[in-house]
């Protein structure tokens, strides 16, 4: 209850109504345990009816609720009905018509709705109206919303009126927190692989590469195995594990266990991504950026439809995160999801306006690259809260700030959420395998199985 008591008098209500019919700001505030919520509502009386009361309706846990205007707080009751909470109060005097009404509720709701990943909290909040978010006693994973931090607390982006939100229509803001005594959880991700000789013959050799999770600036990995393995990387960097098993006789079965422990970093947020000069630098001769300007098959840089899309965001534009901004906006908004299984070239998802994770990664890494922003697609997998994995792929790109991750798809475009697990990095549209075999004589046949868990 201390929170409550504590953030009460914390905002003024100073919200100028001028000529519009309605004004909505909403606050939060994450502490650890509880969170407050804040309405502040400033509207005209428009009605031929005095208004006496007004009501709330949710169907989160409320623990308390005050409503106030500018000179006391107003008499409030809470009323629980099945799966709801409505929420009532009088104010001082009637609202006549015509009359401004100006009003503050103030929610204290157990954070029991939250999903968890060990200690981690995850909200998928309304982006509407959301004015500020303040950690009390908490600190931010990842939040997948356009705004300025400060300390603790997130507030509109210059020149935004709120906190704003990229996923598809605006929806929701994924905010991603935990206690600040708390450790981020560690990721323990097991894959088992069933190793059968299926030929009539023995096998003298098998070699064996596994693709694994790779380090990264976000995302540090340690892996173990019950046989013995090297560590290599590629041309991406991305990282691999290299087994070798001698004398597999027919019909026999041998089993390779890889673990790996994951530990993520929080996101940072910074809307400093550099300016047009800076774009230009990176395409010089002399660049290593220009490796990540390139066309291919799948990323057709100089198709005509890519480059009039490419003009026309790059128009007017000096900074590169608003040029980001736009690509990211325009994939997101305009495309509609479509599981396909298979892997489409840019310029067929812009003529079928659907596709899915793959589609949308290639479609905004090709619109970058047309403008001159070095991209690549990161593949992967997305842990559901379910705990069911999916693969995934997303995208990167090379800012003022270096390479910074964002999820075209999902709608984050300010880094990507704890349930993204980074496993490679395409930079010329290679499609990596999990698993590559060369074996001397014989045939194997490999079923994989792959189970995650949680360390706190």
């Amino acid at each position: 209850m201390s929170l409550f008591l504590n953030y009460y008098y914390l905002f003024s209500l100073t919200m100028p109504l001028q000529e519009k019919k309605e004004v909505r700001e909403t606050t939060l505030v994450l502490a650890e345990s509880d969170i407050l919520i804040k309405h502040r509502r400033a509207y005209r009386n428009l009605t031929q009816n005095y208004i006496i009361s007004e009501r709330f309706i949710t169907q989160l846990p409320v623990i308390n609720a005050q409503a106030k205007d500018k000179f006391a707080d107003l008499p409030t009751t809470i009323n629980k009905e099945e799966n709801r909470t409505i929420v009532e109060f009088k104010h001082r005097k009637p609202i006549k018509p015509r009359d401004i009404c100006a009003a503050e509720l103030s929610l204290l709701i157990d954070d029991s709705f939250t999903n968890r990943i060990g200690y981690l909290r995850i909200i998928d909040w309304p982006s509407e109206d959301l004015t500020d978010i303040h950690f009390l006693h908490t600190k931010p994973f990842f939040v997948s919303a356009i705004g300025k931090v400060e300390k603790n607390t997130i507030t509109p982006a210059p020149g935004f009126k709120s906190i704003i939100s990229h996923a598809r229509k605006g929806s929701t803001i994924r905010i991603e927190y935990l206690p600040k005594t708390k450790p981020i959880p560690s990721i323990i991700w097991t894959e088992e692989y069933s190793i059968k000789n299926i030929s009539e013959e023995p096998i003298e050799e098998c070699a064996l590469k596994f693709l694994v999770p790779r380090n990264d600036i976000k995302q540090k990995v340690s892996i173990k195995a019950n046989e013995k393995i090297t560590l290599s990387q590629d041309s991406d960097g991305n990282a691999w594990a290299n087994a070798t098993l001698h004398k597999l006789q027919k019909g026999e079965k041998r089993k390779i266990t890889l673990m790996y422990k994951i530990d993520k970093t929080s996101y940072s947020f910074s809307n400093d991504y550099g300016n047009i000069q800076f774009l230009k630098s990176l395409s010089e001769p002399s660049s290593a950026g220009r490796y990540y300007l390139k066309g291919s098959k799948l990323w057709p840089v100089n198709d005509i439809k890519i480059q009039k899309i490419a003009r026309s965001i790059l128009e007017g534009q000096t900074e590169i995160f608003n040029i980001v901004k736009l690509i990211f906006e325009f994939v997101n908004q305009s495309f509609t999801y479509e599981a396909n299984g298979v892997r489409l070239p840019a310029d067929e998802m812009i003529k079928s306006k659907r596709g899915d994770c793959s589609e949308f990664s290639d479609l905004f890494v090709t619109l970058a690259r047309a403008c001159g922003i070095p991209a690549r697609v990161c593949t992967g997998y997305f842990w559901g809260l379910n705990g069911k994995l999916e693969g995934h792929a997303w995208c990167e790109i090379f800012t003022k700030q270096g390479w910074m991750q964002l999820d075209p798809l999902h709608g984050f475009l300010h880094g990507v959420s704890f349930q993204h697990i980074l496993f490679s990095k395409e930079s010329n549209d290679v499609d990596y395998p999990s698993y590559i075999v060369k074996n001397i004589g014989g045939e194997i046949d490999i079923k994989k199985t792959s189970y995650v868990e949680v360390k706190k």
